[in-house]
């Protein structure tokens, strides 16, 4: 029934199909052939129903938080979300997905980095071998490289309605960015990031300076360990920020990252470095200014998902969208 709706064209049926089959009777060859449908059907969609203002107005439900506004799961609705992302740069939902499912995910993600370490070793160098080399060096590998947990990754947010919801909040139908859809599993006891400075820590960064401006977007940054204490979190400044800041300069050790002397006059002492829990994320988009939050006497892995979305109509074509 799926081959037969995507040869009609449907490839949106032939998903929904292929993965009530999975939930039935899990399979690795229909894991696989979801990934070569969400990556054939970016050709099909529809941005006919997009809508044409954006930003669109927001209600600022809180507009006397200072910091990060922070809600729980059963809160989150396009209102705090536009609110969180739009007015105040990001959004943290406490308890976004469950036990259960952090477990399973973090179980995927030692899988995938088994599978991923195990292949690097006898794969003859290829051109796209170069970004992969570098997301593992920093802690993390492709989702997409690893159908099963891609699969899992796409049920946790399913469960929790964050397809909808971010269709909601974009007008339209998200995509997801396959270069950007990232397991990470960060350790002290492992060089933690290509630009690790030991002193300063990491450098600062937006994803818009590499992704483009002009889209919209949404990161789902789902914590699976407890993080930013005794393991690698995040350092963010709480603000929404209508450019980007400049990049390349202040010690910076990339063309599109920000410098720390930079972030001291943008940010003075405004830098917040949450305490998740495990299933906790933030929700942000490509202009918040951040970066990993690592110091020496972090000890423990930090597992986690960085998840980013955006609409069909003003998709970067370099991260390599597919249909979600």
């Amino acid at each position: 029934m799926a081959e037969a709706l995507e040869a009609r064209g449907d490839h949106r049926g032939a998903i929904d199909e292929l993965t009530k089959v999975n939930r039935h009777a899990r399979s690795d060859v229909v894991d696989r052939r979801l990934i070569e449908l969400r990556s054939s059907a970016i050709t099909h969609l529809d941005d006919s129903a997009r809508s044409e203002s954006w930003p669109p107005p927001i209600e600022d439900v809180f507009a006397n938080t200072v910091g990060i506004p922070e809600i729980a799961a059963r809160e989150l609705s396009v209102t705090a979300l536009r609110a969180g992302i739009l007015g105040h740069g990001c959004l943290l939902v406490r308890g976004l997905v469950d036990a259960a499912t952090v477990r399973s995910l973090v179980e995927s993600i030692d899988h995938a980095f088994t599978g991923y370490d195990a292949s690097a070793k006898t794969t003859t160098a290829v051109p796209p071998l170069a970004q992969r080399t570098f997301v593992r060096d920093a802690g993390g590998v492709l989702a997409v490289d690893s159908p099963p947990a891609f699969y899992e990754i796409v049920e946790a947010f399913e469960g929790v309605g964050l397809g909808a919801l971010i269709a909601e909040y974009f007008g339209e139908q998200p995509v997801i960015l396959a270069r950007k859809l990232t397991m990470r599993r960060v350790s002290t006891r492992e060089r933690p990031h290509p630009d690790w400075d030991p002193v300063r820590g990491p450098d600062w960064h937006q994803d818009g300076a590499f992704m483009g401006v002009d889209v919209r977007s949404v990161d789902v940054w789902l914590s699976l360990s407890d993080c930013g204490q005794d393991a690698p979190g995040l350092d963010v400044v709480p603000r929404r920020f209508d450019e980007i800041a400049t990049t390349g300069t202040d010690g910076a050790h990339f063309d599109w990252s920000v410098g720390h002397g930079m972030v001291e006059r943008v940010a003075g002492n405004n830098v917040v470095r949450p305490v998740f829990a495990p299933g906790d994320a933030l929700i942000f988009d490509h202009l918040l200014l951040h970066r990993t939050a690592i110091e020496p006497s972090m000890t423990k892995d930090r597992y986690a998902i960085e998840a980013w979305f955006a609409a069909p109509s003003s998709y970067p074509h370099d991260q390599i969208p597919i249909a979600y």
